[in-house]
C-alpha cells in the first residue's frame, strides 16, 4: 500500500510540474526566496565594530553562539552576547548590536570589543550610561509594550569577574541606549543561586528565579484587577531547580493595595 501512495504521490507531483511549465499563470508566485543580507560565507569570523552608536556598512558582529535576541516595535533587529569559538579557545561577549532593516545596517550599540567582561551594575533601578551586563551566554530575553529590552539570566561573568550562573535581570532603553540593573544578584553565590520561592501568584520584593541558563520565556497582555498596561510573566525552566514563575509590569495581585484605575 506504502509503495501504491508512493507511486500516486510522484505522479500527482509530475503533473503539477508540467502544468506549470504549459500554463505558468496557474501556478502561484514563488515569493518564498531567501536574502544574504549580512555577514561572511567563512566560518569564526572577527566581528568589525566601528564607532559605537554609528551605523556603517562595513560594521558585523563577529561569529558567536548562544546570543539573545529581539525584535523591537519598529520591525529592527537587536542582539546581545553568545560564546565565540576559536581553535585557541572560547570567549563571551557582552556586546549589544542593532540592525537598521530600512538601511541594511549593523551598530554597535553597548557593551565592550573584547570577550569575557565583567558587569557594570550600578545602582538597582538606576539607568546609566555606564552601566552593561556581563559577558554571558544562554540568557533569557523579552520585550515589553514600550520597545524595551529585557534579559535574565545566563551563565557568565558577574560584576567581581566571577563566572558560573547568573540571576541578574537587566532592561536596555531603546530611546536613551542605557541599561538598568532591574532585580537579581550582581555577584554569583551557590546559595542565593538557587533563588527564593513564595506563595505561587504573589510577587514580593525578595522573590526572585534561580540562577540558570537555558530558559524559554514570553509575554502575554491581560487584566488583573485595576490592571492597565502589559503584564509580563517569565515562566522559566532549566535543569537547576524547579520552573518558577517572576511577575515585572503594573499587574495588581488580589493581596496588593489597589492602584487607582
Amino acid at each position: 500500500m506504502s509503495t501504491q501512495k508512493t507511486m500516486l504521490r510522484a505522479a500527482a507531483t509530475s503533473m503539477c510540474i508540467i502544468a506549470c511549465l504549459v500554463m505558468p499563470g496557474t501556478c502561484p508566485a514563488q515569493s518564498a526566496m531567501w536574502t544574504w543580507m549580512s555577514g561572511s560565507d567563512q566560518i569564526e569570523e572577527a566581528g568589525v565594530y566601528g564607532t559605537k552608536g554609528v551605523a556603517d556598512a562595513a560594521n558585523v558582529p563577529g561569529a558567536r553562539t548562544g546570543a539573545v535576541s529581539w525584535i523591537d516595535t519598529s520591525g529592527d533587529l537587536w542582539m546581545f552576547g553568545g560564546r565565540n569559538f576559536k581553535a585557541a579557545g572560547f570567549g563571551l561577549f557582552n556586546d549589544l548590536w542593532h540592525f537598521d532593516n530600512v538601511i541594511g545596517q549593523w551598530t554597535w550599540m553597548s557593551g565592550s570589543n573584547l570577550t569575557d567582561q565583567d558587569g557594570i551594575y550600578g545602582t538597582i533601578g538606576i539607568p546609566d550610561a555606564a552601566n552593561v551586563p556581563g559577558a554571558r551566554t544562554g540568557a533569557v530575553s523579552w520585550i515589553d509594550r514600550s520597545g524595551d529590552l529585557w534579559m535574565f539570566g545566563g551563565i557568565g561573568f558577574d560584576g567581581d569577574g566571577n563566572y558560573g550562573w547568573l540571576n541578574d535581570l537587566w532592561s536596555y532603553d531603546t530611546d536613551t541606549s542605557q541599561w538598568t540593573w532591574r532585580n537579581g544578584l550582581s555577584f554569583i553565590s551557590i546559595f542565593y543561586e538557587k533563588g527564593f520561592h513564595d506563595d505561587k501568584g504573589y510577587p514580593q520584593p525578595y522573590v526572585r528565579p534561580g540562577a540558570r541558563e537555558g530558559a524559554i520565556s514570553w509575554t502575554a497582555s491581560g487584566l488583573c484587577g485595576c490592571l492597565a498596561g502589559l503584564v509580563i510573566r517569565i515562566f522559566l525552566t532549566s535543569t537547576i531547580g524547579n520552573p518558577i514563575a517572576h511577575t515585572v509590569g503594573t499587574e495588581t495581585p488580589v493581596r496588593a493595595r489597589p492602584q487607582a484605575c
